[in-house]
């Protein structure tokens, strides 16, 4: 009896962990892409590209520096 009840506690916290795992991924989504956007109407089309280039670049050159560590 006592390793149905461990079973269906552990299932039940499975599920409730995947479920804030969930949530937390969607919030950060809407928050990214509300950020893009008011970023996009503040910088404009030029200003953007240039600021999408350095973040890559530097993404880049941070993802290469992390390799060989």
């Amino acid at each position: 009896m006592t390793l149905v009840k461990n079973r269906a506690k552990s299932r039940r916290s499975l599920l409730a962990n995947t479920s804030w795992l969930f949530g937390d991924k969607m919030i950060r989504m809407v928050f990214g892409l509300a950020v893009s956007i008011i970023m996009a109407r503040v910088l404009g089309p030029e200003e953007l590209g240039k600021w999408n280039y350095a973040e890559s670049f530097f993404r880049d050159v941070s993802d290469f520096h992390d390799s060989w560590l």
